[in-house]
């Protein structure tokens, strides 16, 4: 049996939600449909110890429009994630307000589109920067970016950054109970919206193949049981993120899509939050935010020795109720990490924390009441972290956020070409244009 529908939607993340609400209010029939047996995609809270602790997205960059109304009507409180930074010299900490310098990184804000395009390392290689300057730089643009320094395009990056400027981007704040807040106020839009009854969800079914013509869609998949599924419509929005979007068959098949795995990329990241019975680094690091690990003289095998990957960025939640602390790493450093046991990790994290305060990894240890962990890298409707593009891949890039002949369209932070690439407003947004443009479509005569 095949469900007939108007719009189908494949995958439930903040674009796929988005969608959906901004189709609401109309009289189009929505489905849809999400691989996982939960909605989110790659927003996770966990909210079963001490505190909402976000293993997945956590950070709301900026203060783009788009998102912020959505969380001013929707009432959801969210509090400034602004402290004092430090970074390490490669002896003891020190404030970024106090000799670190910054000079390097005002480079990112003077980058410009009107420039060849070639990876951020190839670009890097030509400035007058000595070899720390260099690797502080690099480091910066790979953990913040999940990227590959030597694959990341360096005119995506100026458009990153315009875009970011143009959102006062350095200003981060979180949800007071975590990002789980934005998807359950998009689930309940999603059920009591106007729409109502033309609304459907099914869960726990991974889409396989999309057969597709101007105005039709069918799109064909498995339940977690191998059930077989089947619902047609008369449009589709593509959700997924890059790694799930290659194993989808379209017939026919779309050209644009055979280009992707050269335009845009899924980048890695590892993160790991540890609860602990006191704030014990308010001592040598009062107020703190952030701890640049790799910066100044770095953090490499010198300091750490050989024990394991290092972790080159701590931070801090300093408004959750107990105390937390998170490693992070992205990039190509965080494919160290794949596939180590979440007491491996922890093993790792204490040893880079002592290391930088000067203390020993057993007396951390041992303050540490509970880690959280998921595993992006492994997850099966991940495949990563989140997307950036490659140098060349800029005009692909804007293209796949344009529909196909008015039937299939494409929405996610990949397909954020505006310059948000990798962020929750960026899929927010995306979805929905998507929305916007089929209810545009499906009105016309």
């Amino acid at each position: 049996m095949t469900l007939e529908t108007d719009v189908i939607v494949v995958g439930g993340g903040v674009a796929g939600l988005a969608a959906v609400v901004e189709l609401s209010g109309g009289p189009a029939r929505v489905l849809l449909i999400e691989g996982r047996d939960r909605l989110g995609g790659r927003i996770l809270t966990d909210t079963s110890g001490d505190a909402a602790v976000d293993v997945g997205a956590e950070f709301i960059h900026g203060r783009e429009p788009t998102l912020m109304e959505y969380l001013r009507k929707r009432g959801l409180a969210h509090e400034t994630a602004d402290a004092t930074d430090y970074y390490f010299d490669g002896e003891t900490l020190a404030r970024t307000d106090e000799g670190g310098d910054d000079s390097p990184f005002e480079m990112l804000s003077q980058l410009s589109e009107d420039v060849p395009d070639q990876s951020f390392a190839a670009y890097a290689g030509k400035l007058s920067l000595d070899p720390g300057e260099r690797s502080r730089l690099t480091g910066y643009v790979q953990g913040f970016n999940a990227a590959d320094a030597s694959v990341i395009s360096i005119r995506a990056l100026a458009r990153q950054q315009h875009a970011e400027d143009a959102i006062d981007g350095g200003h981060s704040s979180r949800l007071v109970n975590g990002y789980a807040d934005l998807v359950e106020a998009l689930i309940e839009d999603c059920r009591t919206s106007d729409c109502g009854t033309n609304f459907q969800i099914v869960m726990g079914t991974a889409i396989e193949e999309i057969d597709w013509r101007m105005g039709r869609v069918q799109v064909a998949g498995r339940s977690a049981n191998r059930d077989p599924f089947r619902a047609a419509a008369r449009a589709v929005v593509v959700t997924v993120p890059l790694p799930m979007l290659s194993k989808l068959r379209f017939i026919p098949p779309i050209p644009l899509l055979a280009e992707l795995p050269a335009a845009l990329r899924m980048g890695p990241a590892v993160r790991l939050t540890l609860q602990m019975k006191e704030p014990w680094w308010e001592a040598q690091a009062p107020g703190m935010g952030f701890l640049f690990a790799g910066l100044g003289s770095g953090l490499g095998e010198a300091a750490l020795g050989p024990a394991g990957p290092g972790f080159p960025v701590f931070w801090v939640n300093r408004r959750a109720p107990v105390p937390l602390i998170t490693a992070w790493s992205g990039g190509p450093a965080a494919l160290e990490f794949q596939g180590l046991s979440i007491d491996k990790l922890v093993h790792l994290a204490t040893q880079n924390l002592a290391r930088l305060f000067g203390l020993t990894a057993e007396a951390i240890a041992s303050l540490v009441t509970r880690a959280y962990f998921h595993d992006w890298l492994g997850d099966p409707f991940s495949g990563g972290a989140y997307s950036y593009v490659a140098a060349g891949g800029l005009a692909v890039a804007e293209r796949f956020a344009r529909p196909v002949e008015d039937t299939v369209w494409f929405a996610g932070e990949a397909t954020a070409s505006e310059g948000h690439w990798g962020t929750v407003h960026g899929a927010f947004s995306s979805g929905i244009r998507a929305a916007r443009e089929i209810r545009e479509k499906l009105s016309s005569p």
